[in-house]
């Protein structure tokens, strides 16, 4: 993807998917609040906005806008999440939630770097803490999306062995079996 710009139809379908989980998960208050750490927030966890009251419809319009550049920010860092809408919904929902930076630097984007799709679902698990302390919110959100989108990766390599490789794994003789990355 490099350079490239990310149309405005992938990363709306790639909301599709990341949007209801991350309203889910931040919880909505049309009035700002202290989350578990002590952070003022108001709408679906902004943090980066004026503290006042909020519509329901300026909260809608604040996360579509602010969803979406974190949806893009995942796929500067990973590319190839672009074609693969389920784990760019998982990254970009861990984005929304730790920041960017964090992000960047998690082992979660580096295993996606790296082609290793399983370890780098697998490493969403170990986001489960807030202020130092394992946060069961936290622990939830997580193994929701370490569950579906795990699940697709499956499904992805799956759809991408030979007929020969399926009918060994079927027949229990997995050896010689190569999973696509």
């Amino acid at each position: 993807m490099g350079k490239k710009t990310i149309s405005a139809i992938a990363i709306a379908a790639m909301l599709v998917v990341a949007g209801p989980a991350i309203k889910k998960y931040e919880g909505y208050s049309s009035r700002p609040y202290k989350d578990q750490v002590g952070v003022l927030t108001v709408c679906y966890g902004e943090t980066n906005v004026r503290m006042r009251k909020y519509s329901r419809a300026e909260c809608n319009a604040l996360f579509d806008g602010r969803a979406a550049e974190f949806g893009k920010a995942v796929a500067a860092r990973n590319p190839t999440l672009v074609s693969r809408p389920y784990q760019w919904a998982a990254a970009t929902s861990l984005a929304y939630n730790i920041g960017v930076g964090a992000y960047n630097r998690s082992t979660v984007a580096k295993n996606f770097e790296a082609g290793n799709w399983k370890k780098a679902c697998q490493s969403f698990k170990s986001w489960v803490y807030a202020g130092g302390r394992i946060n069961q919110g936290l622990k939830n959100r997580r193994a929701d999306d370490w569950r579906e989108k795990s699940e697709h990766v499956v499904r992805h390599e799956v759809s991408h062995m030979s007929d020969d490789d399926l009918t060994r794994i079927a027949a229990g003789r997995s050896e010689g079996v190569v999973a696509p990355k």
